[in-house]
């Protein structure tokens, strides 16, 4: 039985006892009335109530005493339900902020990729389950400071996927205990958005992409594919091979010194394994070859398309035409080299890095300058006869020493070039050298700015170049230096 219900049956029992009392007070006042006829008999009832009256206070201080006894107890009864309530709301409050948290998971995009199914309803039961089954189905990511170095790794790396053109990051929660959403920026106009939402937007643009791009290549295959730019090509690689005819024709009319020389050679690339017969193929014009022999070319020039379509791919531009051009170069079919002849008497050999690591710093300066100005000799002679032959050299001849100064400006000489060259402490008062202009950059110790003092070497003789200077200005004193070089001036 309960406290109340305890309490509840000892006010009856008061109660009662109380009517029990009011009727013996009754009976006692009507025994003294009639006292006068049986006297005796009234006071034996009398006392037989004052036993009674007696017998009932005791059972009122019992009861009373049972009364506060059950109060005490209805109190504490009350604390503990107030401290089980307290503790019940809390427990909810923890729920609900756990089920919020739950149903985020799903809402923020993370659950459908894990393959977890929503449930229909919401609910706790439906929560129960769903978590559970997370549990069961996927992997323990192990403690909550190394998952999340996992994610911040996958998140940078799909960060650098997506620049430059679009972006990645992580969206600060709304309130205290909600999830970091990842958001990405696939496109301005859409703006940020959920990964699988940025999945199919970008998803959409590809196959918008790949159908403008098949359109695209189709009618880039027709063109390149047909008879005109084959003989377009063909006309590069004669244009190739009349540069080098008459580039290696200078270098044989221009031979160093001691008799040294070199020539450049071209052949299709020995790495590709179709170079070799496309180029021997294209030498003979589209016509005039076999349809087997067509059809290489097509394969290869088709072959080239395909590896610009995925470079372009894998790199992640939009105009795979960029990576076409540089696909379709036919220079990129061919490999140059150098050859070397140390004396006419000798045969070609390869100039490749031994040989080269074998020459002193000015032979090295010498031999590698001749193919340099033996190509500007033939691009300005294909300019006309009275285009400038200008050749700026920076430092040239740092390092090498008098004799081989005077064989390389004689070689400028000697290819008829006009040279411009800057070097520290360099005079070019050489033999081989008819005529220099040269211009000294001075700087005149207090005075700002500096000064460029003009020298001609010419027939053999050095001759400073007098600049006239105006008479208004002969007088003036001129500013002390405050600002160029001031620091080193007042050391």
């Amino acid at each position: 039985m309960s406290a109340r219900g305890r309490l509840a049956g000892i006010e009856g029992e008061l109660n009662g006892l109380r009517g029990s009392e009011r009727q013996a007070r009754i009976r006692l006042r009507t025994a003294e009335e009639a006292l006068t006829t049986d006297v005796r008999a009234q006071l034996d009832r009398r006392a037989e109530l004052d036993l009674l009256v007696e017998h009932v206070d005791n059972e009122i201080e019992r009861l009373t005493e049972g009364v506060t006894d059950a109060q005490v107890a209805v109190s504490r009864a009350e604390e503990t339900l107030m401290r089980h309530e307290d503790r019940r709301r809390s427990a909810e409050g923890k729920r609900d902020a756990a089920l919020e948290v739950w149903w985020e998971v799903y809402d923020a995009g993370l659950a459908q990729p894990l393959g977890l199914r929503e449930p229909g309803r919401r609910n706790v039961e439906s929560a129960r389950g769903s978590t559970r089954a997370a549990r069961r189905e996927l992997p323990d990511p192990g403690d909550e400071d190394r998952a999340w170095r996992s994610c911040y790794r996958k998140l940078e790396a799909l960060w650098q996927g997506l620049l430059p053109d679009r972006d990645a990051g992580v969206q600060e929660p709304e309130h205290d205990g909600a999830i970091q959403r990842v958001v990405v920026l696939a496109d301005n106009t859409a703006g940020w958005q959920a990964p699988p939402a940025a999945a199919d937007l970008l998803a959409d643009q590809v196959r918008a992409q790949e159908n403008a791009f098949d359109s695209e290549q189709q009618r880039v295959l027709t063109t390149l594919l047909g008879s005109a730019f084959i003989e377009h090509l063909k006309d590069r690689l004669d244009y190739t091979a009349r540069t080098f005819t008459d580039i290696n024709d200078q270098l044989a009319s221009h031979p160093t010194r001691h008799g040294n020389a070199v020539r450049l050679t071209w052949e299709p690339d020995p790495t590709d394994p179709d170079a070799g017969a496309v180029v021997d193929a294209l030498t003979q014009g589209y016509r005039l070859l076999s349809p087997a022999r067509q059809e290489t070319v097509r394969s290869f020039l088709a072959r080239k398309i395909d590896a610009a379509r995925a470079d372009a791919a894998m790199g992640g531009s939009a105009d795979w035409r960029e990576h076409l051009t540089t696909a379709l170069d036919y220079r990129g079919w061919l490999k140059f080299s150098l050859r070397y002849r140390p004396g006419s008497t000798s045969r070609w050999v390869s100039f490749d890095a031994a040989k080269h690591g074998a020459k002193s710093g000015g032979e090295k300066v010498v031999l590698l300058s001749q193919p340099l100005f033996a190509a500007a000799v033939v691009a300005y002679n294909a300019a006309g006869g009275r285009a400038p032959r200008c050749v700026w050299l920076d430092e040239a001849m740092t390092g090498v020493d008098e004799e081989i100064k005077a064989s390389f400006m004689g070689l400028t000489v000697a290819f008829d070039l006009d040279v411009m060259l800057t070097a520290h402490d360099e005079w070019c008062k050489y033999p081989t050298v008819p005529a220099v202009a040269v211009y000294d950059l001075a700087r005149h110790r207090g005075l700002p700015g500096v000064n460029a003092v003009p020298y001609l070497w010419c027939g053999g003789e050095w001759t400073a170049v007098a600049l006239p200077i105006s008479n208004a200005h002969a007088d003036e004193t001129l500013p002390a230096a405050d600002g160029l070089f001031a620091e080193v001036d007042s050391e």
